[in-house]
């Protein structure tokens, strides 16, 4: 929405949400309220079993718990325990981890919470919303030998002690504003692979929007240090102009491919798959979109592709 607010003052989107809604938008939430919810000073963050410590339990995302710790018979004697109200949506799911639940949101306030009571141990606010799924692993760098990793609106990658919330590194992995993080990071032997989305074919029903020039990328990113080790673009080749839409606006291609949802690892081949949606341009884009790809894990060198779906232009 972002292109078609452009130039509008907040009076005037009030107005608008005003008369579609026939209500002005609420007041941003008091996140100061959850002081009120705080832990207790002793509590700290203890991993224990971590059985489902980010998008998936394992590195193939089969996201099948074999020891869920319940049978069907007891699924309707289920009570709720507790609740947290969150501020704005809350799109990635959440990741229980020892007796800790990590959970971000679209305000842009991450939270963990305790897993027994739901108070909260700690909170961080990045500067834009938060919509990944929250990955939990070992760190040296951590003071508490653990960290916490997910990706925000504005395509920065945190690392967070587990215990305290510190922050440990930031990395801003792509610039181009329509992109964002969308799929969850997977941590594997100390690197992180951070696929990153898109919302340019959105903006570009704006025909003043000179669409597209972004591109599906899968970076690899130290733990440790927030460093970029490498970064491959699902469609190789830069965007360039190629021609003028109807109202004058040069467009540019090819664009697209965006990798949606976490990669998976295969350690057997040592391969990380990618799998990309639709292409934004009618330019062709090398095979690369509808397509699941195959990167080298230690170099990012694109191994193989196959495309599910050709043609399929925004």
């Amino acid at each position: 929405m972002v292109p078609m607010a452009k130039g509008l003052t907040d009076e005037q989107i009030n107005l608008i949400a005003l008369n579609l809604t026939g209500r002005l938008p609420r007041v941003a939430a008091d996140i100061g309220a959850e002081d009120k919810n705080k832990c207790a000073p002793s509590s700290r963050f203890r991993a224990g079993n971590r059985s489902w410590d980010g998008w998936s339990p394992d590195l193939q995302n089969s996201r099948y718990q074999p020891r869920p710790g319940l049978k069907t018979s007891d699924i309707p004697k289920l009570k709720v325990k507790w609740a947290f109200a969150i501020g704005g949506a809350r799109y990635g799911q959440p990741s229980p981890v020892g007796n800790r639940v990590f959970v971000g949101s679209s305000s842009g306030r991450f939270y963990a919470l305790d897993a027994a009571s739901g108070c909260v141990a700690w909170s961080f606010t990045s500067d834009t919303g938060i919509r990944t799924a929250p990955s939990v692993t070992r760190n040296k760098a951590a003071p508490s030998g653990y960290a916490v990793y997910f990706g925000d609106y504005d395509r920065k990658v945190y690392a967070l002690d587990a215990n305290s919330g510190q922050t440990l590194w930031s990395t801003q992995v792509e610039t181009w504003p329509t992109q964002s993080l969308t799929g969850a990071p997977v941590v594997y032997k100390n690197v992180i692979y951070v696929p990153t989305t898109s919302r340019e074919e959105a903006a570009a029903t704006v025909p003043a929007f000179e669409c597209c020039r972004s591109r599906g990328s899968l970076s690899a990113i130290s733990i440790e240090t927030g460093k970029i080790l490498w970064k491959s673009y699902m469609i190789r080749a830069e965007p360039k102009p190629y021609r003028m839409n109807s109202v004058g606006t040069q467009l540019y291609g090819p664009a697209g491919a965006s990798i949606w949802s976490a990669p998976t690892i295969d350690p057997k081949r040592n391969l990380a798959y990618g799998s990309t949606g639709d292409s934004f341009t009618d330019v062709p884009e090398e095979n690369a979109s509808d397509a699941i790809i195959a990167f080298d894990l230690k170099t990012g060198a694109m191994r193989w592709k196959t495309q599910v779906t050709a043609n399929d232009n925004y």
